[in-house]
């Protein structure tokens, strides 16, 4: 029998959900204690050198900004290219990490997960800007790499396009010269290399997170066989794009009911292995964020990441419906008609992220031109009928 959850607020909320390395390959069948544990927040930077997926060098700045914001038009949002530059949160600064509206989050997770220098951990930002897409975490086809992986290599063009004002009035010749000097320098020093750490961020700043408490959800749990059966319905801001999940987990009793009794509070995360340029997955974890300490107000001053093991999915199917209208009847429609895939054996696990699979601003501009001249060459017989 299929059970649906009831909203459960924070108060009930007794134990915290484990840390947990996905190094220490915890099996799901161990004693729940292994399993369950708190841990604090350290923000405290990795150092260690992540693998080049592009070299910088084998990437032209990006001056196209401008002519693809004010000649062309995007009224296909799986372009899988962001509509404005101010969208994309980039600044100046080489420091990237900062550069992602996410970093909170994104820092607290990766602290507990302790992930080995090949692997990624994937889970959204709260808040994206959602008139830059309406790209959701869907396995079951490739857009969601697509996009990410224009993504990162548009954020290194940029950071290697240089800010030069136009010459002023007064002044001269030699000055505005150096100037142009200094900031091609300038663009060319912070410029950096398109790695695996800055694809973990590209998948994580391109979709929303995944919130179960504003998911459609149902749960169905066998305590003889220790199987955990999770129906997940995920709907963007916009209510564009859904997405349905069914996952089987292997999950031990104590650790399921501590689970489905908190569905409502957590958030849920993807870990991928990175080989060849490649991703392939390792599975879902569940975690939520809460109160360490607050001030007098009230108002949290520190926070602390709750976190599950990484649990290897005994299946995973998803469906999806992407880009439709707001709130029309052709969403449910779509999605009754469209089947599951099994995401374990999905296509995009032979995705290839770099230049193979780039769609240039460039390359966009020309598309959308040839486009436009052809609905134009469509459109003028019938105005010429028309006027007969």
């Amino acid at each position: 029998m299929t059970t649906k959850l009831k909203y459960l607020p924070l108060c009930i909320l007794l134990v915290s959900l484990a840390a947990c390395s996905s190094k220490d390959k915890h099996e799901n069948n161990q004693a729940v204690e292994s399993q369950t544990q708190e841990d604090t927040v350290s923000l405290d930077a990795i150092n260690e050198k992540s693998d080049i997926i592009v070299a910088k060098d084998k990437l032209s700045a990006d001056q196209s900004w401008q002519q693809a914001e004010s000649q062309v038009l995007f009224p296909d949002p799986k372009i899988f290219y962001p509509k404005q530059r101010e969208s994309l949160d980039f600044s100046e600064t080489p420091n990237v990490v900062n550069d992602f509206s996410f970093l909170k989050d994104y820092e607290r997770v990766k602290s507990l997960l302790n992930l080995n220098r090949d692997q990624i951990f994937v889970i959204g930002d709260k808040d994206r800007d959602t008139e830059e897409n309406n790209v959701l975490l869907d396995l079951s086809t490739d857009e969601y790499f697509k996009y990410a992986n224009n993504l990162a290599i548009n954020y290194v063009r940029y950071l290697k396009s240089p800010n030069i004002q136009p010459k002023q009035e007064f002044e001269k010749t030699q000055d505005y010269e150096n100037r142009v000097k200094q900031a091609q320098q300038d663009a060319e020093n912070n410029a950096i290399d398109y790695d695996v750490d800055l694809l973990q961020k590209a998948l994580n700043r391109s979709v929303e997170d995944i919130s179960l408490a504003l998911s459609n959800r149902a749960y169905h749990y066998d305590p003889d066989t220790e199987q955990l059966s999770l129906d997940l319905e995920q709907e963007d801001k916009n209510g564009s794009s859904i997405v349905v999940s069914k996952i089987l987990l292997k999950v031990q009793p104590e650790l399921a009911k501590l689970i489905v009794e908190n569905l409502t509070l957590l958030k849920m995360g993807y870990v991928f292995n990175f080989h060849d340029n490649k991703l392939n997955f390792e599975g879902v974890f569940f975690y939520f964020n809460q109160i360490s300490k607050a001030n007098r107000s009230g108002d949290p001053v520190e926070m602390r990441a709750n976190i599950t093991p990484v649990f290897k999915p005994i299946e995973f199917k998803q469906k999806s419906v992407m880009h439709a209208v707001p709130a029309s009847p052709e969403i449910p429609e779509k999605l009754e008609a469209t089947p599951f895939k099994d995401v374990l054996k999905a296509p995009l696990w032979n995705f290839k992220f770099g230049l193979e699979n780039y769609l240039s601003p460039e390359d966009l501009i020309k598309k959308y031109q040839k486009q436009q001249e052809q609905e134009q060459a469509v459109s003028e017989p019938v105005q010429e009928s028309s006027a007969l």
